[in-house]
């Protein structure tokens, strides 16, 4: 995408202000670290100008990009789901609440 927006001739400025999109957001799409929906490519193409293989090549690694992945079923495991989890077990162990504080406390006991 930033090899697009650059052949068009554009600053990531211009875009955000042609979109109405965050600076961040050109930003993250340009270095994959957004995920983009098919309509957010498409703007982004249109506006570039973009047109034949190329555009078709990019709206493809999107539609990729989209498809469910194994790593999906896990979206909802976060790092507060494992702290939750040990809080209620020594909650169920019968730990003191400040017993239960420090062990959740990343610098250790107070």
């Amino acid at each position: 995408m930033r090899k697009a927006r650059r052949e068009a001739g554009m600053t990531q400025l211009e875009v955000t202000k042609r979109l109405g999109w965050s600076n961040s957001r050109i930003s993250l799409i340009e270095r994959a670290r957004l995920k983009v929906t098919r309509e957010d490519a498409k703007a982004l193409l249109d506006l570039y100008r973009l047109r034949g293989p190329d555009r078709a090549i990019l709206l493809s690694l999107v539609d990729e990009d989209s498809a469910p992945s194994e790593a999906d079923a896990f979206s909802w495991l976060t790092s507060h789901v494992f702290r939750k989890t040990t809080a209620t077990i020594l909650d169920d162990a019968r730990q003191s609440a400040r017993q239960i504080a420090d062990q959740l406390d990343t610098h250790g006991p107070r």
